[in-house]
C-alpha cells in the first residue's frame, strides 16, 4: 500500500503501509512515488520476459478534497496525476481509492476524468454527510445514484450495544474499551458499474485488530529503479507550474531529481542548532521559524506537519500558531496553516 494521508495523524495502522505520506506536502510525495511506480512498471512491461511477480499495489488517497481542490496548492498536479493513474494504473497491477468528505465535483478537482473512470472502472461507497453537502442531485449527481440524500442515512439506532453486548472480541485488541454499536458507523449505499446505487453496510471494527498493535514490518513493493530513488521522487513536482507538460518517464523523473533541490526547513533547522523548541525561550524562537517554514515552502500546512518539519511536537507548535494568527501573520482555512 501507497497511503497519502494529507491530515497527519488519523491514519490506524499507517505505519504498515509501504510508504505513508503523512501530512500535506508529504501525501503529495505519496502520489508522486505512485506515478513513479506506474510509468517505472509500464516501461519493464513492454519486455517479453515473463512471468512479473510484482505485488498488487493499492494508492489509498485519504482526505482526497485537500489535494485535489481548486484551493489547494497542489490542486493542477494532484490532478494530473489522480487522473493518470485512474486510467492507466489498473493495467499494471496498481488500484486506486479515493476518499472524500463531501460527492462535490469541486473536492475531486473538478474532473470529469477522475469522476467517470473511478465509477467506470470501480465503484462508489457513499456513506452519512452532513446536511446541505449530501445530496447527489444537479452538478452533484454521480450516474446511478441520482437524488440520494446521504444526510437522511441515520446516525444512530438506539438500542443496538444491547444485542450484541456479549459479542466474540477474539482476535481484537482488547485492552481498548469497545464502544457502544448504536451508531449507525458504515452505513450508506453501494454503486458498482452499470448499476444503481444500493443500501449496504460495511464491516466497521470499533475495537481495532490486535495485529494493527503490533510491529509487523510493511509488505514492500518491488525492488524497482521507483522505489530505489524514492525519497527523491517525493520531492520532485512532475509538472510545471500550469500543471501541464507531465513528465511521461521514469528516465526524465529522475533526471528532474537529480538537479537537486534546495535544502528543506528542517534539514536548516537540524543545522543550525540555535535551541530546543522545549526550551524556556524556545517557545519564542520558533515562532521565526515557523514563519520562515511557511513563507519558504509557500504551501498551507497542518500543525502536525510544521512540527515534524521543525522537529518538535504539535504540543509546542499549536499555541504558537495562534499567538501568530492573533498578530495576522498566519491565516488557518480549515486545518491548514500559511503565512499571511
Amino acid at each position: 500500500m501507497i497511503l497519502a494521508s494529507p491530515q497527519a495523524g488519523t491514519i490506524a495502522g499507517a505505519r504498515l503501509a509501504a510508504y505513508c505520506g503523512d501530512g500535506l506536502d508529504e501525501a503529495m510525495g505519496a502520489l508522486r512515488l505512485a506515478y513513479a511506480l506506474m510509468v517505472n512498471r509500464e516501461a519493464r512491461y513492454r519486455s517479453p520476459a515473463f512471468p512479473f511477480t510484482d505485488p498488487l499495489v493499492l494508492v489509498v488517497i485519504d482526505e482526497a478534497h485537500m489535494l485535489l481542490s481548486v484551493s489547494s496548492p497542489y490542486h493542477a498536479e494532484a490532478k494530473a496525476i489522480v487522473e493518470q493513474l485512474t486510467r492507466r494504473s489498473l493495467k499494471r497491477g496498481i488500484g486506486v481509492v479515493l476518499a472524500t468528505q463531501t460527492p462535490l465535483a469541486e473536492d475531486l478537482g473538478n474532473s470529469t476524468v477522475i469522476r467517470s473512470q473511478l465509477l467506470i472502472g470501480g465503484g462508489a461507497v457513499f456513506l452519512r454527510c452532513a446536511k446541505g453537502q449530501g445530496s447527489l442531485v444537479g452538478a452533484n449527481a454521480v450516474e446511478g445514484a441520482e437524488g440520494i440524500d446521504l444526510s437522511k442515512i441515520p446516525s444512530s439506532w438506539p438500542g443496538q450495544y444491547t444485542k450484541v453486548a456479549a459479542r466474540d472480541m477474539s482476535g481484537l485488541d482488547t485492552a481498548a474499551a469497545a464502544g457502544p454499536e448504536d451508531g449507525t458507523f458504515g452505513l450508506g449505499y453501494l454503486l458498482t458499474p452499470g448499476s444503481q446505487a444500493v443500501q449496504f453496510r460495511s464491516l466497521h471494527l470499533d475495537v481495532p485488530p490486535a495485529s494493527l498493535a503490533g510491529d509487523l514490518p510493511p509488505v514492500a513493493v518491488e525492488d524497482c529503479d521507483a522505489w530505489h530513488h524514492r525519497e527523491a521522487i517525493t520531492q520532485t513536482p512532475v509538472v510545471d507550474q500550469r500543471g501541464k507538460n507531465l513528465i511521461g518517464s521514469l528516465a526524465d523523473l529522475l533526471t528532474a531529481a537529480q538537479k537537486g533541490q534546495p535544502a528543506l526547513p528542517q534539514q536548516r533547522a537540524q543545522a543550525d542548532p540555535a535551541g530546543p523548541a522545549g526550551s524556556s525561550d524556545g517557545q519564542e524562537l520558533i515562532k521565526p521559524r515557523i514563519l520562515e517554514l511557511l513563507r519558504d515552502q509557500s504551501i498551507p500546512m497542518t500543525a502536525e506537519t510544521i512540527a515534524r518539519k521543525l522537529g518538535t511536537s504539535a504540543k509546542n507548535i499549536k499555541p504558537r500558531l495562534s499567538e501568530l494568527k492573533k498578530r495576522d501573520e498566519v491565516t488557518n482555512e480549515n486545518g491548514l496553516w500559511r503565512a499571511a
